[in-house]
């Protein structure tokens, strides 16, 4: 479960589904927030971005024991001085003591690592279906509810007829070409894994062949003869992106024959045959085809209401009357009786359940908006600090540093 920088939304599951197996924090959430308070804690804009580097490079840390030894000793630099004192208090007692909730390391091939869909499908429904006002009525909310559903399923059948390359696809090809002008030292340590040096820093990532993917797997490079569920690697491209990353392209082209020639003929793949054979592209376009259909069933099936006559009403009260027990016509007669009134019930029942002195609020009034950008010229402002997300070689240089600090005392 992933949730922003707030508990509403836990204890909201908690109660109805229980406790989650795995709590995850947005990190664009967690960044957003970590912005906010060294601005409001720390006064000198060079410490403000030295403080934002340190705890991004923890963030970004994919080392269980290597975060621990930073995390601690980061406190301790922040507490030898006044200037980083009050944040190292706020950070100490706000994320400290839950880092398996935002912390790389605690999310390694999750598959996850921010909200970004939800809060994107949560605002067009607010701002693009109910016009940016408050729903009160539970009938109109469904209405809209089922409109984006069928908004979505139409969507999803023109990727089914034009076929339309997907984010993950296109990245896939784009890792793909970066792939193959590698220049990296790869070392073999055995049959399924490799160690491929990185070409921007000295940090070593490892891949590893996983189990053969299931069938049916369509994030598959064809290139490659590998789909993104048969490799491992220890980069934040494939750890925290759940991307198939220029590593894992580089150890598939640079070692086909040995990849393939490594698993049995039964479930492997031949270097020079195709990904599929022609059944099995029967079968997936087999597959295509019943989704849309099924699909179009579905949307023909909400779309149209049967009306009923007068005669098939009268039809089907003879049925039933042939088929029923007389000892039940008085319940039948009653329950006929109660629908032809149910106007009259549920009115009085919403007259008695609803209070009296209820503040009452206008049916189309407006929510409050997410976000407010102002059309009047700006004035002159205090200049911001700009934080940048550290380089690569910044994190390796901060977490060397910090590493060697904690060995250095300890001896």
């Amino acid at each position: 479960m992933m949730t922003d920088d707030t508990e509403s939304f836990l204890n909201a599951w908690r109660t109805v589904f229980g406790v989650p197996e795995k709590r995850l924090l947005c990190t664009w959430h967690v960044d957003r927030s970590w912005r906010r308070s060294i601005v409001k804690l720390i006064k000198k804009p060079e410490n403000q971005i030295q403080a934002y580097k340190v705890v991004r490079c923890l963030l970004m840390e994919t080392e269980e024991e290597a975060f621990y030894i930073m995390l601690q000793e980061a406190l301790k630099i922040f507490n030898e001085t006044d200037e980083f004192r009050a944040f190292k208090n706020y950070f100490e007692h706000v994320y400290c003591k839950r880092t398996e909730a935002w912390a790389y390391c605690h999310r390694k091939w999750l598959g996850i690592n921010t909200n970004m869909h939800i809060e994107s499908m949560h605002r067009t429904i607010k701002y693009v279906y109910l016009l940016g006002k408050k729903v009160k009525r539970l009938d109109r909310a469904l209405f809209y509810l089922m409109k984006f559903v069928r908004d979505r399923v139409f969507d999803r059948l023109i990727c089914l007829e034009k076929g339309k390359i997907s984010s993950k696809i296109a990245q896939l090809r784009k890792r793909h070409k970066v792939g193959q002008e590698l220049t990296s030292l790869c070392i073999r340590k055995n049959e399924e894994e490799w160690s491929v040096a990185s070409t921007k820093s000295n940090e070593i990532y490892i891949v590893k062949k996983n189990v053969a993917c299931s069938e049916g797997c369509t994030l598959i490079c064809k290139e490659c003869k590998q789909c993104l569920h048969n490799f491992t690697c220890t980069c934040i491209d494939n750890a925290i992106q759940w991307n198939m990353c220029k590593h894992i392209h580089y150890i598939c082209s640079r070692n086909l024959n040995e990849i393939n020639s490594a698993v049995p003929e039964d479930e492997g793949l031949s270097v020079h045959s195709p990904i599929v054979d022609e059944e099995e592209m029967v079968i997936c376009e087999d597959r295509k085809f019943l989704e849309k259909a099924t699909l179009v069933d579905n949307l023909r099936a909400t779309a149209t209401r049967k009306t009923t006559s007068k005669e098939e009403f009268q039809k089907k009260c003879t049925e039933l009357i042939n088929t029923i027990s007389p000892e039940l016509y008085d319940n039948v007669l009653s329950f006929l009786q109660n629908a032809s009134d149910s106007s009259h019930f549920l009115s009085q029942a919403n007259q008695e359940a609803v209070p009296k002195n209820l503040n009452k609020e206008p049916p189309n009034k407006k929510i409050k908006t997410q976000r407010y950008v102002s059309t009047k010229k700006k004035t002159s402002q205090k200049a911001s600090t700009t934080f940048r997300k550290p380089t690569q070689e910044e994190c390796q240089s901060i977490s060397s540093s910090l590493i060697l600090t904690a060995k250095t005392k300890q001896e």
